[in-house]
């Protein structure tokens, strides 16, 4: 079992239901780890959807992920493969105060792009609150995300727009 960027991965979103995400690239401040971009549309299990049109879709949201330990680990599955010939603008941000019980609002942000030096930003404003959680994400966090749009209970203050410290 092999990591290809381009590749092509289902979840099982519920009985009837599956996701796709799409690996892009790798993230080297980021322990070399995998980007993906998750597509927003679902699809019947039954159905055959077309690789090209899955890839076109609009993006829910992109992470960084451990695509070979989800797949052995069950939570997706390898589904095609198409060349990444897409921009996703990816922007992540990180807080010097995860894990500090006595920082209510953090001044201590910083902001990157995948493979760009970290920019420290002080406080959080604009579209930078949006800029998504820049952590290795476990398997199970990320299907869990791709289901219901929460990291879920390993990582409760990674719930998008709910982190502690903006």
């Amino acid at each position: 079992m092999s990591k290809r960027i381009g590749s092509i991965y289902q979840v099982e979103v519920d009985a009837d239901k599956i996701r796709y995400f799409w690996d892009v690239g790798t993230d080297c401040s980021q322990l070399g780890s995998a980007l993906i971009v998750v597509f927003r549309n679902s699809y019947s299990k039954s159905a055959t959807p077309n690789l090209d049109e899955i890839v076109a879709d609009d993006v829910d949201f992109y992470c960084h992920a451990t695509i070979l330990a989800g797949r052995k680990l069950g939570y997706w599955s390898k589904a095609g493969f198409r060349c990444v010939t897409r921009t996703f603008p990816m922007i992540f941000r990180c807080s010097a105060d995860y894990g500090n019980p006595s920082a209510h609002v953090s001044d201590r942000w910083y902001v990157w792009e995948p493979n760009q030096p970290y920019r420290h930003v002080g406080k959080l404003s604009g579209d930078l609150k949006l800029a998504e959680i820049g952590i290795v994400f476990s398997p199970d966090a990320v299907a869990n995300r791709i289901r219901t749009g929460f990291y879920g209970i390993a990582f409760p203050s990674y719930e998008h727009g709910r982190e502690p410290y903006i």
